[in-house]
């Protein structure tokens, strides 16, 4: 049954890569351009935002897209965890448990990591 459900994501990505490629979404790559589609999709901006993530692996974009998604994803789904996690804990000492606490350290130490290879690499300019 595993073996169905990976089969079935890929054919659910392939989809979604084939059709917001096909539907010629990256004729304008500019950041105003890809927000304003997103948000002409109301509520279904979600998917939207998550599809072009998706498809921003395979199009050929910039690297720095790329880049960006895998950084986001990960991302996403931990702060989908954790805010489950929050949401769903019936008090506070609910929260001091290795199955939130694990995944809140990675959040921040991803953080500081981040951070600190950004200014690595990008030095402190953009920051002012």
């Amino acid at each position: 049954m595993p073996a169905l459900r990976t089969i079935g994501a890929l054919v659910a990505i392939v989809a979604v890569v084939a059709l917001v490629v096909h539907s010629g979404l990256f004729a304008d790559v500019g950041p105003a351009a890809l927000r304003a589609r997103m948000e002409s999709s109301g509520q279904l901006a979600p998917l939207v935002y998550m599809g072009l993530l998706v498809v921003g692996l395979f199009a050929p974009v910039p690297l720095l897209v790329a880049g960006t998604a895998l950084g986001i994803v990960p991302a996403l789904a931990l702060c989908a965890y954790l805010g489950d996690a929050v949401s769903d804990a019936p008090a506070w000492t609910a929260l001091l448990t290795p199955a939130v606490l694990v995944p809140a350290l990675l959040a921040v130490a991803f953080t500081v990591t981040g951070t600190v290879l950004g200014r690595r690499v990008f030095g402190d300019g953009g920051a002012q």
